[in-house]
This record gives C-alpha cells, sequence and structure tokens, in this order.
C-alpha cells in the first residue's frame, strides 16, 4: 500500500513514508495539508442545521460523533459547499469510509449516503485537485484490499459470514462509481497476493459461475439470503448511476475470460497449504461446466456496472423485459425488441435511461434546494415584518407607573 505526498508540506520524510503504508485518519488528514476548522462558515446546511454545522465545524475530528456526518452527506449532494470546511471534515469523511467498510455496513447516516454525495454533488470534478484525487482513491485502494485480505473461510459459511462477504461485494460495486482508478485495485486484488485475496477471488468468480441462489459457497440449505440486490451489480449506495466510463472501459477490455481462469487458478494454487484447499479444489473441478455460464457473463459484465441499481427486469416465465423509462412491459426505447439473456436473470440496461434518470434526480435535487433557499428567505421577511410590529407597537403603547397609575 503507498500513496504520494506533496513534498512541499510541512511532514518529515520518514512521516510521509509512514502515512503511506497506513490507515489512519492522519493519512486521510495530510491529504489535504492537515486543514486546520475554518474561522467562519458560511455554508448553509441542507435541512437548515446550520448552527449544528457550525458546531462540527469547531469540533476536533477525532472527537466528532461520526453520525453527525449525516448533515455533510446531505450537503455533498445538494448546496454550494465551503471550500474551507470541506477541507477540514472530508477527511473524516474519508476515514468514516473505511471504518464502515472494515464493519461490514454502508457508509450511510440516517437517509444520507457518501457515494450519493460525491456522484450528485459533482465532487470530485469540482473540489479537489488532481493530487488530492489520486491520493484519495489510493486511500480506497487500500482500505478495500486491506477489507478483501480479511477473508479466512470459503466453505461452511454462516448467515453472518455470506452477508460480510455480500458487503464487501456491494462497497467494491459502491466504489465504482467514484473511484476512476479501479484497474489498480482490480489488478492489485486479482494478483492474490495472500490467502485472504485468494479467498475473496473465488468468492466473486463464483457469482460468475453461478446464480445468486445457485452458489455453493454463498448460500445455506433451506435458508434465504436477506439479500436483495444482485450479488455482481449491487452496491450499498443510493445511487442510481453507474459506474465511471473509465472502470467500464477496464472491464470492457481486461476482465475477460481468460483473467478469469487464470486468476482463479492462481487462486486455487494460493489457497494449496490451507484449510481451505479442498473446498478451493471443488470450485476449480466444478468450473468446466461452468464455462459457457462464465463466457456468457465475462461478455455482458461491462454493462452491469453502467446501471447499479438495475434498470430492467426479466420476467423469468414469460421471458418479458420490463424497464422504468418505458411503460408496462415494454422494453427501453434503445431497444425496440425485449431480450433475454441465459446468463443473467437481471439484465443491465444498456440504453442511455439510465443517464437520464440521473440528469433528473440531479436537477430535481437543485430544484429542491433552491425552493427551500426560498421558503427560508420568505419565512425570515415574515418574522422580520412580524417583530418590527411588535417592536413598534411595544414603543406606543403608554407603560404603567411604578404604583401603576
Amino acid at each position: 500500500m503507498s500513496a504520494d505526498f506533496s513534498e512541499d508540506d510541512h511532514l518529515t520524510k520518514s512521516r510521509r513514508k509512514q502515512l503511506a503504508n497506513e490507515l489512519s485518519l492522519d493519512r486521510a488528514k495530510y491529504i489535504f495539508g492537515d486543514a486546520r476548522p475554518p474561522v467562519t462558515v458560511w455554508e448553509q446546511q441542507f435541512d437548515y442545521f446550520d448552527e449544528d454545522l457550525q458546531l462540527i465545524a469547531r469540533t476536533p475530528l477525532e472527537e466528532i460523533d461520526r453520525d453527525d456526518l449525516w448533515y455533510y452527506h446531505h450537503d455533498l449532494a445538494y448546496v454550494t459547499l465551503q471550500p474551507e470546511l470541506f477541507r477540514y471534515l472530508f477527511s473524516l469523511c474519508l476515514w468514516d469510509w473505511h471504518l464502515t467498510l472494515r464493519d461490514n455496513v454502508s457508509c450511510s447516516h440516517g437517509d444520507s449516503e457518501f457515494h450519493y454525495g460525491i456522484v450528485m454533488g459533482k465532487v470530485f470534478e469540482t473540489m479537489v485537485t488532481p493530487d488530492e484525487l489520486k491520493q484519495v482513491c489510493a486511500f480506497f485502494r487500500d482500505s478495500m484490499l486491506e477489507r478483501l485480505n480479511q477473508e479466512r473461510q470459503l466453505s461452511n459459511l454462516s448467515l453472518q459470514a455470506i452477508c460480510r462477504v455480500l458487503a464487501w461485494i456491494h462497497r467494491f460495486n459502491s466504489l465504482g462509481l467514484i473511484n476512476p482508478y479501479m484497474d489498480e485495485l482490480w489488478r492489485k486484488w486479482w494478483d492474490v497476493s495472500s490467502p485472504g485475496h485468494a479467498i475473496a477471488a473465488i468468492q466473486y468468480i463464483s457469482n460468475l459461475m453461478y446464480f445468486d441462489d445457485e452458489n455453493p459457497i454463498l448460500t445455506l440449505p433451506g435458508i434465504k439470503i436477506p439479500q436483495t440486490r444482485p450479488y455482481l451489480s449491487g452496491t450499498d449506495s443510493y445511487c442510481h448511476a453507474g459506474w465511471l466510463p473509465e472502470n467500464v472501459e477496464f472491464v470492457r477490455k481486461h476482465v475477460t475470460f481468460d483473467y478469469v481462469q487464470t486468476t482463479l487458478e492462481n487462486a486455487i494454487e494460493r489457497l494449496q497449504s490451507t484449510e481451505d484447499a479442498s473446498a478451493a479444489r471443488e470450485i476449480i473441478q466444478a468450473f468446466p461446466d461452468r464455462v459457457e455460464l462464465v463466457k456468457s457473463r465475462v461478455r455482458e459484465l461491462p454493462g452491469h456496472p453502467r446501471r447499479a441499481g438495475m434498470c430492467r427486469r426479466v420476467d423469468g416465465l414469460t421471458n418479458k423485459t420490463s424497464c422504468r423509462c418505458a411503460t408496462g412491459m415494454q422494453s427501453c426505447p434503445g431497444h425496440p425488441r425485449p431480450r433475454w439473456s441465459p446468463a443473467f436473470r437481471l439484465l443491465p440496461c444498456l440504453c442511455e435511461c439510465s443517464r437520464d434518470e440521473e440528469k433528473d434526480e440531479r436537477q430535481q435535487a437543485k430544484s429542491l434546494y433552491s425552493n427551500r433557499l426560498n421558503h427560508r428567505s420568505l419565512s425570515l421577511s415574515i418574522v422580520k415584518i412580524v417583530a418590527a410590529s411588535i417592536f413598534s407597537q411595544s414603543i406606543s403603547t403608554p407603560r404603567p407607573g411604578p404604583l401603576g397609575a
């Protein structure tokens, strides 16, 4: 794990090297120059909690209750961000992303969500420099690699363990929405340099070999897994956008059938001297019978991340395709005829309806914020008028003397 820190900061060379190889709040802080709390806060909190936002801004990062990031996640998505406040609080957002990944929960607080805020507010396009973005993405990469390295068991997983696996898969999918350097993460992971990375690679590849309810690694006899999102395309984000174009292009060009097969073989070899060796051999023995399905799913995999929420749903009985951007059981405008794929029971929408929905959602959010500001201005005007009226009445009304005369 490594990250680059500029030579003109106040860190010593040895401390920079140390931070580049650790996952800590300090590393997140130094990405933004260990920014200090802003002297004044002019940013208007989306839900009118300006005083709460100002209180958070005055609090040392280590003492902030991470549930209070609810205020700032909404601001990331909807309001004009104050640069000084962003550089101070965003390092805590990064640290919260790491801790929620470690704890196998989504990076959300209340009805706010980190990835949604980044995408809707175009945060990485407007608030960070290219060098800062690279360091932020290196933080994401190292955090995810550490989480993948925690995988220790391939067979006989409990229900809780299966849910933990699905948690990191969905977070991995969420990361592709905001991190333009997913290729670095994917390559380092599929180098299978550790048993944990090998087990995680097999878990992911098994989802290419089996349908969600048939995967022997991630199913329990007679028990329904409490997940409603498809394993390979579901996310832990509220965001409806798909993966960034550069990530989709990487998957299209490099995540081929040969790459999948080679990685699986390397992962099996990595686990030869571990307790999971026999379970790994069962997977590789089943692979020849699943080749056609794997090839089909690999071909369609680049389309999956484009619409993480899955725009099109296939009725397995009638083979009809429904789409949120069309009426009834008709196909998308970009697809005159419904299309059935034997590889995926849930198909990605390959037309532009997902992008149109994203634009509509962004526009609705801006309109909502504008209406809230207008409502706030009107409310303040009414308060001022009422206060002025009360004040004028109090002046014109004669006050009684000390004896009530």
